[in-house]
């Protein structure tokens, strides 16, 4: 019995993609072992207005205080506007467009 070399196959002659998977392993294992830069710390508020009875919005604010974190939210605290109205409501009815208030706060790698 004669053996004969494989031809062809996946890489089809083209051994040089070997060495660039390789290399790209390489890279990979270098950059998992560098110290990974300080996290970000980022703290907001966000508003979520309820502008239509089926869809909201939401508003990142960093410039908004409060004199406690329990007057600012909660499970209840929910803002109701006193001259603006949902669009898109049934019957044309008169909803108050409705606003709530949450507190964000993460750490996350720039």
């Amino acid at each position: 019995m004669t053996v004969q070399p494989m031809n062809g196959g996946h890489f089809d002659y083209h051994q040089f993609f070997i060495r660039e998977i390789a290399d790209k392993i390489e890279e990979d294992i270098t950059r998992a072992l560098q110290p990974k830069p300080e996290m970000v710390h980022e703290d907001y508020w966000m508003i979520k207005k309820c502008g239509t009875p089926h869809s909201f919005y939401i508003y990142p604010r960093y410039d908004i205080t409060f004199p406690s974190y329990e007057e600012a939210e909660g499970e209840d605290v929910l803002l109701q506007s006193i001259d603006e109205f949902m669009a898109a409501t049934q019957d044309g009815e008169q909803i108050p467009i409705l606003y709530s208030i949450h507190h964000a706060v993460f750490d996350r790698y720039p």
